[in-house]
């Protein structure tokens, strides 16, 4: 029995061949879709899962709460002396870390040079924290002494080729000495983290001024919040309990005058598992993802599969009529109905079998370039047989059974009566379904198409939005060592001599940066306002910083070289600033003393809000302070617009004369302004390419629709054709009810799509509006689609000859 149905059922899709094209296509693109999109949720929710001890990692992050119990930053890291004081008095801690981001650095071993945008140092306790696995030198003692530095393995062999690191001399900024202490494997793609190169901890009290060593990594000042600490408890210990003694803990030990200071300064545990997904902190050492947008991938894989087997149910029925004789045939000899659904259940069996097979191709042809893209480390190889096996296999048969089990019951249901008195029809039950299936796959991708407008203008929006600064044609350079400081006035001097350079300034940081410390301050006049207490990131600049961003002085003055207390006793502020403090007007706030950091002066300019950091973040209040040449982290060189090679090419010769060991490593100011949307363009753009292969996949649908509508009503085009109907009225009466489908869908597309569009615009603190003119210029593809797909069935049927349309039925 079953060979025979195996066999009837072959030949019936052979000789169907664009039936079975069709829907083998549809499927082929839906199942590919949907298992591609499947392995990168998989890959996004496996981020640090190769922790031998996940379950009892944890990052000790640290929020701010302002006067209205509002959160009002959230940083990764923490103030340095939290850690020890901590290990202390919590005996639930088992092994604590801290890591410290530095800047971009040069290591070099004989001719060989690695240059990295960061480096960090770190305690030893990382080692065993993270799992770091050795290939080379001891792991228990590695990071212990100063001046030691272990690496990853790619790096190894960068400086070193095939040698042994071990125990070898690294100079890093040309300036200090380090032996390597071991090489351990490259982290995983699935980590949140990369370490490349790690210095030991114990190197910072050797390098660093011995008094701003003391009041900054030593004693109570949890001021700044610049080492990010990771922890593993002891087994069995429970997170809530640790967690309500957290704020006993701050008051106890935060060196501030102020009272309870667990009440704006509020650290807590954040778990390992939960950083790529789940945190929200500002100021992570690389990019996350967001659970949101990993659930919103899930529902479209989702909605693309179940699109996939509208389309076979749709265009099963679509052929009902071309089924509907043998299924009276065979019910008139005797078959059962039982074994007709078998035989329609095998052919949705075979039809999804091909196109899983056809699906697993499509995976594995395009999954490089989606690596490429995505910026991610997918691997079939990866995924465990007994996982994928298992995974596909009920996959196939979801969709086999899905997509087939209406058809096979619609189809075996007719009665062999109906059939001899050529009514094919099932009446408003069967269309009613149909109609169903195809509101729905409107709802899907009217609502997916608005989404796909609301996200282009958003990004249009950022692209287009006033930073309050001139981010075009700047070059920012990163590698500011101690000899470029000594020479800083003859590199300045010989730059600005070309008419290729405008301005050129130095800075510790950069726009792009994240402003995640502040230190502590108060105004000094006895007359001056009463402000609450607020966030205060400082950003200390070289002269010309303004000029060379094109940022304007709305009161007083910008720092000048002419004026020697400017050198440590002049603040400016920004707009947001003032308003904060409680003066009305920018000119209130010049004269005023001020102290900040300890540091006592004037400040002598009001400077216009800027945008820092991403449109993600509000416009802090920010305060300015000059700082000198051997500070500096960054050089911001503002060229002349139309020619930036020229401009280039004097930047190199004048570096490479001063600097001929160290390379050149720079880049545009608007490509890093870029870069920080760079992980939601890549999602958005992968969001609109799904959305897109769902709406080609759903016009598929469309094409079995109307296919079935025009082929139950042939004999009506014969009969209204004979009656002098022309090809246009047909049109007209035939698209119809499509037009109604598609307003239907439309309409209940649109609040669906209103809705998930604000929650994700919210997660910008800059957005654009939700306007009409998305949601009504989605209709107009859908309307477009719906016609085409109608319009050559009908005209072909219309421009049938009568006789032959009445013959065929």
């Amino acid at each position: 029995m079953w060979s025979n149905y195996l066999r009837i059922t072959v030949r019936a899709l052979v000789r169907q061949r664009s039936y079975t094209a069709i829907t083998i296509l549809g499927l082929s693109i839906g199942m590919a879709a949907f298992i591609l999109i499947m392995m990168y949720v998989q890959h996004e929710r496996s981020f640090d899962s190769y922790h031998d001890n996940l379950e009892n990692m944890y990052r000790l992050c640290v929020n701010f709460i302002g006067s209205d119990g509002e959160r009002t930053a959230g940083f990764c890291s923490i103030a340095p002396p939290v850690a020890p004081l901590f290990e202390e008095q919590f005996p639930e801690v088992e092994k604590i870390a801290r890591v410290l981001e530095g800047n971009q650095t040069l290591f070099s071993f004989n001719d060989s040079h690695v240059c990295l945008e960061r480096t960090f140092m770190a305690e030893p306790d990382i080692i065993p924290i993270f799992s770091l696995s050795f290939l080379s030198g001891e792991s228990s003692t590695a990071l212990q002494e100063p001046f030691t530095i272990i690496m990853n393995e790619s790096n190894a062999r960068l400086l070193f080729g095939e040698e042994n690191p071990v125990g070898k001399q690294v100079v890093i900024d040309n300036e200090y000495t380090c032996r390597v202490d071991g090489v351990f494997e490259d982290m995983p793609a699935n980590s949140h983290v990369h370490w490349d190169f790690l210095i030991s901890f114990a190197t910072l009290r050797q390098i660093v001024d011995q008094d701003y060593y003391q009041r900054v990594y030593e004693g109570n000042n949890f001021s700044n919040n610049m080492t990010v600490t990771y922890l593993c408890l002891e087994d069995g210990t429970d997170l809530s309990t640790v967690q309500a003694r957290i704020p006993d803990f701050i008051d106890r030990n935060a060196g501030w005058s102020s009272e309870n200071p667990s009440s704006f300064y509020q650290p807590f545990l954040q778990p390992v598992s939960d950083i790529h997904l789940h945190s929200r902190q500002d100021n992570e050492i690389e990019p996350n993802s967001d659970i949101r947008y990993i659930r919103l991938f899930t529902l479209i894989a989702v909605f693309i599969l179940l699109l996939a087997c509208v389309n076979f149910i749709n265009l099963s029925t679509a052929r009902s009529s071309l089924r509907a004789r043998e299924v009276g045939l065979r019910k008139v000899i005797g078959a059962q109905r039982s074994s007709l659904v078998l035989r329609f259940l095998m052919e949705s069996v075979i039809i999804t079998g091909v196109s899983l097979l056809i699906a697993i191709g499509i995976v594995y042809m395009i999954l490089p370039a989606f690596n490429q893209f995505a910026g991610r480390e997918i691997s079939i190889s990866a995924i465990p047989l007994q996982t994928a096996i298992p995974f596909l296999a009920v996959i196939g048969f979801l969709v086999a059974f899905v997509a087939g089990v209406y058809p096979a019951f619609y189809i075996s249901a007719f009665r062999p009566s109906i059939i001899l008195r050529g009514e094919l029809t099932k009446g408003s039950k069967g269309n009613w379904m149909r109609q169903a299936l195809v509101v729905f796959q409107f709802v899907i991708g009217v609502a997916l198409i608005i989404s796909v407008g609301i996200v282009y203008k958003q990004f249009q929006f950022i692209h287009t939005t006033n930073l309050g600064f001139d981010n075009e044609n700047v070059v920012i350079l990163h590698d500011v060592n101690d000899e470029l400081s000594e020479h800083w006035n003859e590199f300045k001097n010989r730059l600005e001599a070309s008419s290729a350079i405008l301005h050129i300034t130095g800075s510790k940081r950069i726009p792009t940066g994240r402003l995640s410390d502040w230190n502590g301050y108060r105004l000094l006049a006895e007359d001056a306002p009463e402000f609450d207490h607020f966030r205060l990131p400082n950003h200390r600049v070289g002269y010309d910083f303004c000029a060379t961003y094109g940022i304007d002085v709305l009161a007083g003055r910008d720092f000048s070289e002419e004026v020697a207390s400017d050198a440590d006793e002049a603040f400016l502020l920004n707009e947001s600033a003032v308003r904060a403090f409680g003066w009305e007007l920018p000119e209130e706030a010049i004269g005023q003393p001020i102290s900040y950091g300890g540091n006592k002066g004037l400040i002598i300019g009001v400077i216009h809000d800027f945008h820092f950091e991403s449109l993600h973040h509000p416009i802090l209040p920010m305060i300015f302070y000059h700082v000198n040449p051997n500070q500096y982290n960054h050089i911001s060189i503002r060229i002349a617009p139309g020619n930036p090679s020229a401009a280039l090419a004097t930047i190199q010769q004048v570096w490479s004369e001063l600097q001929p060991d160290y390379p050149l490593q720079y880049d545009f100011l608007d490509d890093r302004i870029n870069m920080q949307y760079r992980a939601d363009t890549q999602l958005m753009e992968l969001f609109s390419y799904f959305s897109i292969l769902a709406i080609v996949i759903a016009c598929l649908g469309l094409i079995g629709l109307s296919s079935y509508t025009v082929e139950q009503r042939t004999k009506e085009i014969g009969i209204r054709k004979v009656l002098g109907a022309s090809v246009f009225s047909i049109l007209v009466l035939f698209s119809k009810q499509l037009v109604r489908l598609v307003l239907i869908g439309g309409i209940i597309a649109m609040p669906v799509a209103g809705y998930a569009m604000r929650e994700w615009l919210e997660g910008f603190e800059y957005h654009t509006t939700l306007s009409p003119e998305p949601f009504a210029l989605a209709l107009a593809p859908a309307l477009i689609v719906a016609l085409v797909s109608i319009l050559s069935q009908v005209i072909r049927s219309a421009n049938m000859n009568p006789t032959d349309a009445l013959r065929r039925e």
